[in-house]
């Protein structure tokens, strides 16, 4: 209720006065926390939810999200590949605001500002390149690297800082479309059914990336 109520407050206000953008709150949280919660909140009617029910729904959301960050299709009709625009041009990559609550949920009023800040476009949110038949260079974080990322992360290691990257992109100037230059990570990501574990660590590392506004280029072998 905390956060419908946004919609109905200064965010929705901001929507309209920037023509209506559609843009998707992504609640980030592991399968396991989720699973924590709903044992918490001892629904009778969420006693049959199992963590493997959870894990294969979070792989969904995960992959949907990064489609519609890279323009590929829309959270409100993920169905629906998103065709190239004439001439083969990219369509334009949807605007996706992930808020990581692993720990706890996300503050109502720091969701409020940030997206009022996406709706002014005052603040770019994450870019997602996906790239196949590539299994990336050097600098591409492959599998034993992918594990060693999340195990930071959930350490508690700012993963940004650590590496050095470029965060939270605002324009140069006011309205001219001109964004600073940014960090962006290039993650190889493994199959699924092959490479669970892998995978599970992806999907850590680029929901992260994603929370942080750090642009990601998904290499798909």
């Amino acid at each position: 209720k905390v956060y419908c109520s946004l919609l109905t407050d200064e965010v929705s206000n901001r929507q309209s006065s920037a023509g209506g953008k559609e843009i998707t709150v992504y609640l980030d949280a592991p399968p396991k926390v989720c699973l924590d919660r709903v044992r918490a909140r001892g629904n009778a009617e969420e006693n049959g939810i199992t963590l493997e029910y959870l894990d294969a729904l979070d792989s969904v959301h995960v992959e949907m999200v990064l489609d519609a960050l890279s323009g590929r299709c829309s959270l409100h009709d993920p169905l629906s590949i998103i065709p190239r625009t004439e001439g083969g041009g990219e369509v334009s990559a949807g605007k996706v605001v992930v808020f990581d609550c692993r720990r706890e949920f996300a503050d109502p009023l720091v969701i409020a500002r940030t997206l009022s800040q996406v709706i002014e476009g005052r603040l770019s949110c994450c870019r997602v390149v996906r790239r196949h038949g590539s299994r990336g260079g050097d600098e591409t974080f492959h599998e034993a690297e992918l594990h060693m990322l999340a195990e930071l992360l959930d350490a508690g290691v700012d993963l940004a800082s650590a590496l050095g990257l470029t965060t939270e992109a605002v324009l140069n100037g006011s309205n001219d479309g001109d964004f600073k230059d940014r960090s962006a990570v290039s993650l190889l990501r493994p199959d699924p059914i092959a490479d669970p574990a892998t995978y599970t660590a992806f999907k850590r590392v680029s929901m992260y990336c994603a929370s942080r506004f750090i642009d990601m280029i998904v290499q798909e072998p």
